[in-house]
Formats: C-alpha cells, structure tokens, sequence
C-alpha cells in the first residue's frame, strides 16, 4: 500500500508500537504496511523531540 502521507492517528500508533514494545522500527513498518522504515524514523525522532506535537502537519 503507498501512501503520499499518513494522518496524525496512524503516525501517533506506530510510533507508541514501537516505543512501547520490544520491536524494531523495520517490524513496527512492516506491521502497519509502511513501505519504509524512514518515515517511522523521523516521526520517533519528531515525538521524542516535540512530544505528540511533532508529529502534526
């Protein structure tokens, strides 16, 4: 599935799916059909940085 982007709420669980359990951000990706790991990268970075904020448009 490709996406030109994702909303708020998709990022927001992908990025708790990986911060929250025991998996790596290549599973977190593929789990939520992300056809890269970049994007995951950025918004965990983002969130950790800005908090939930980071992640909105």
């Amino acid at each position: 599935m490709m996406r030109n982007s994702y909303s708020y709420k998709f990022k927001l669980k992908a990025v708790k799916d990986y911060l929250e359990g025991p998996f790596e951000c290549i599973s977190v990706a593929g789990k939520n059909e992300m056809p890269s790991v970049s994007p995951l990268k950025r918004w965990v970075n983002a969130y950790k940085t800005l908090g939930p904020n980071g992640l909105r448009k």
